[in-house]
């Protein structure tokens, strides 16, 4: 996503970064119940980042190749749900 042939790029890293910024918030400002739903909301916007890459990838949307290849988008989002459920199983949430 190159942010100077696409202006939109900016807009779209500030929506992930200020959705990021409040799930932090979220998490660091509760405790209990209340932080289990936040971790699992967080888990679920992974997840969602992980459809997003996989459906953008296979409709040409994302390069499959280069220095942030479509696949890297899945397998973050994959990696931040699978932590995320390790954590909830092992309690230290």
């Amino acid at each position: 996503m190159d942010p100077y042939s696409n202006p939109q790029a900016a807009y779209m890293a500030r929506l992930f970064g200020i959705r990021d910024l409040t799930l932090g918030i979220g998490l660091l400002s509760t405790r209990g119940d209340a932080r289990r739903l936040w971790w699992r909301v967080g888990m679920l916007c992974d997840l969602g980042d992980m459809v997003g890459g996989a459906l953008s990838a296979r409709g040409g949307e994302l390069p499959l190749h280069g220095p942030l290849p479509a696949p890297l988008f899945s397998v973050a989002g994959a990696l931040g749900a699978s932590l995320g459920t390790a954590a909830l199983i092992s309690g230290d949430v």
